[in-house]
């Protein structure tokens, strides 16, 4: 229990000493970020949420966010884009230059301090947070259950959503598709990032010791504890909306049911599998 405690103490202490470092050496970096100014937001360390802390890991999915929006977007048209569980900004940065002057952008997350953060650090006039008072048990235990998103019908052309599904349990997860489907447009899009396990068992983390592609165990990423209807958590997770996995047919159809199509699906390197991203990404069309 000491060591453990002696561990903490040592790990903050490294995490509040890189912090300062940042603060002096951030802005000497972004004087040579001569090609793209996204990375001028990119918030400090002690801001930046998700398991994604690192400076070059927010610029590098920053980087891939902004490449599929712009793909699946149509060309100089004024997009709405909803991101859900828009945390302290990775896809309200990626979304600058997709919205441009004329689109518009909705983040939304039930951490209320994140939101506050978003509202501070992005003043842009065609940029919006609210706060989404839903229940988690991971990231707001004494939230509402099944809160409404604050828009409306058919009205954005893509919702986002970065490592949402891989916090939400199944009624909570059918019941954000449902939203997500209520909101875009007929051809809209939703993209999202998620753990999709292929129940035959082919897609674990597998047991290598050492992954190939990411700095954790891939054995970390085994999501072997059955929840029930095709959705699945670790060993570890307490809760087990820390880490959520669904499979492959129950995404299928919980998409379907609320008029949704699975249109692209890029595997992430979290199963040792080669990817854009160590997550899942998915890109799913509003029929």
């Amino acid at each position: 229990m000491k060591e453990s405690l002696v561990n903490r103490v040592r790990a903050r202490a490294a995490y509040e000493l890189l912090d300062l470092i940042e603060r002096a050496s951030l802005p000497l970096d972004r004087k040579h970020a001569r090609r793209s100014l996204i990375s001028h937001d990119v918030p400090r360390l002690r801001y930046r949420r998700g398991g994604k802390l690192s400076y070059g890991d927010w610029c590098w999915l920053i980087g891939i966010l902004q490449a599929e929006m712009h793909r699946i977007s149509e060309p100089g048209g004024a997009p709405f884009i909803v991101d859900v569980g828009c945390g302290t900004g990775i896809g309200a940065i990626a979304a600058r230059s997709v919205i441009g002057d004329v689109g518009s952008y909705l983040g939304l997350d039930v951490r209320a301090e994140d939101v506050e953060f978003c509202i501070d650090h992005y003043p842009y006039p065609n940029m919006v947070f609210k706060e989404l008072k839903q229940r988690n048990d991971m990231y707001r235990p004494d939230g509402e259950p099944l809160v409404p998103w604050p828009v409306g019908n058919s009205c954005a052309d893509l919702v986002t959503a970065v490592s949402v599904w891989t916090h939400l349990s199944e009624a909570d997860a059918r019941f954000a598709l449902a939203e997500a489907a209520r909101v875009l447009r007929m051809g809209g899009r939703l993209l999202m990032t998620a753990f999709v396990k292929d129940e035959s068992g082919e897609r674990s983390g597998g047991s290598a010791a050492q992954s190939r592609y990411h700095a954790t165990a891939p054995t970390r990423w085994n999501f072997d504890r059955p929840l029930g209807g095709g959705w699945y958590t670790t060993d570890w997770a307490d809760p087990p909306e820390a880490a959520i996995a669904i499979s492959h047919k129950s995404l299928e159809n919980a998409l379907s049911s609320c008029g949704l199509e699975l249109e692209r699906t890029v595997p992430g390197t979290w199963s040792e599998t080669p990817g854009l991203f160590f997550q899942d990404l998915l890109v799913a069309k509003r029929l």
